[in-house]
């Protein structure tokens, strides 16, 4: 008897992907101006299609997993981890606490056409510490696996390598605050100067931006002479700049090609290096946005408990068809912020607003209960169309000295949205 056939059965789950969660490591950190933090995305769950990070210093957002960056300045920063995939967006922040300022390191040949088995004098003309600091310590690596360090007295060294090569010189300097900087200096030693020098990458931050949205365009080139090197930028929009790291922003959608070149100091000229980026028509940020307050309440100098005064804000973006500064109509939703004042700014640099309203008859609580004027200021960063980073600042005047206080801000305000 023919044996009854099998039937499988495959159950298929049906619906909406999740959204992606960011994850961008320790909520705070500390670190001294001048040295590099690594930030790590790959604890972020979910299903990921791109990283951007946004380090809240006015530096140009990179798209990677995970990367490293450097604070100039001391001061609390909001670092911002925006991830997307199939589900949407989402994004996390942390707080940065950066000390000090970095000092400068520079790492100049003195010796012309460095031989093998002869001395190579190496200087730091240049170098300097944070607000000038005096420089107290020199670590020299000569890139041969010699290492030497010191105080003043080593700002110039000597050294003599034994064959022929390129050898990458690494300085690290600290001031007398303990400030700290570095540099890399490609020394070619007994290598024949009629080789073209060569662009190991060029590259853009981002693959794709809005009209006037700035681009970080970097390139690195090695010269088997070790001479120094200038960089020469062409854009396909008529456009041009110089230096091996440079910001360059589009004033009409398209493709645009952007082309490189190193040159020496005895001018030798590498090959060209170029690079494609699409420009898109200014973003449109109208719409009701969902925030995400770091903190329900604010902290700050008032006597009374201030809390984050909405759950949403409703945007209406008066944009500028040519790309120029755009304006901002914000409007609270479903928190305390009084009914029927809407907060107003323009755009400070492309994605960045601030936006503001006086707003009278605002009340404390306890001694201050009292009739308020109070001055809001809302400052958004649209790291895209959907995401959007910031911070609330509520300053209270009061005729009482002691009522009159400052919550919220860049730390204690700070919040993470996205569009609904």
């Amino acid at each position: 008897m023919r044996a009854a056939p099998t039937v499988l059965l495959i159950a298929v789950a049906c619906g909406p992907v999740p959204r992606p969660t960011a994850d961008p490591g320790m909520l705070q950190r500390s670190a001294r101006a001048g040295e590099p933090i690594t930030f790590d995305g790959s604890a972020s769950r979910g299903s990921i299609t791109s990283y951007t990070w946004d380090f809240g210093d006015g530096s140009p957002r990179v798209e990677e997993k995970a990367t490293t960056h450097v604070y100039a300045a001391n001061g609390d920063y909001s670092a911002t981890l925006t991830v997307r995939g199939p589900g949407g967006a989402h994004s996390a922040g942390i707080l940065i606490n950066v000390v000090g300022c970095a000092a400068t390191a520079r790492i100049s040949v003195v010796t012309q056409d460095p031989q093998p088995n002869a001395t190579v004098i190496i200087g730091s003309s240049g170098s300097s510490g944070c607000m000038g600091a005096p420089l107290t310590a020199y670590e020299w690596d000569f890139g041969d696996g010699s290492m030497i360090s010191g105080d003043a007295s080593r700002a110039t060294v000597s050294h003599t390598y034994s064959s022929a090569n390129t050898y990458m010189v690494k300085l690290r300097v600290v001031d007398a605050d303990g400030n700290e900087g570095r540099s890399t200096y490609a020394l070619g030693v007994g290598v024949m100067t009629t080789s073209k020098p060569t662009i190991s990458s060029c590259a853009a931050n981002v693959s794709t931006a809005p009209i006037q949205r700035q681009v970080q365009f970097t390139a690195v080139a090695s010269d088997p002479g070790g001479k120094p090197m200038t960089y020469a930028w062409t854009f396909s929009d008529s456009t041009s700049a110089s230096g091996s790291t440079v910001l360059k922003s589009f004033a009409t959608a398209g493709t645009y090609m952007a082309t490189v070149v190193a040159t020496t100091s005895d001018s030798r000229v590498s090959d060209p290096c170029t690079r494609t980026i699409t420009i898109t028509p200014p973003l449109d940020y109208s719409g009701t946005w969902i925030l995400s307050p770091g903190s329900g309440n604010f902290s700050g100098t008032c006597p009374f408990s201030v809390s984050f005064p909405t759950a949403s804000i409703s945007i209406f973006h008066a944009s500028n068809p040519d790309g120029g500064a755009s304006e901002l109509i914000v409007t609270p939703n479903g928190g305390t912020y009084p009914a029927g004042n809407e907060l107003r700014g323009n755009e400070e640099s492309p994605g960045n607003f601030v936006v503001t309203r006086n707003t009278p008859n605002e009340n404390g609580t306890g001694a201050c209960a009292m009739s308020l004027t109070t001055r809001h200021s809302l400052r958004l960063s649209f790291t895209s169309g959907m995401d959007v980073t910031g911070n609330w600042t509520k300053i209270y005047n009061a005729g009482q000295a002691t009522c009159g206080c400052v919550a919220g801000g860049s730390v204690n305000g700070a919040f993470t949205g996205f569009k609904q």
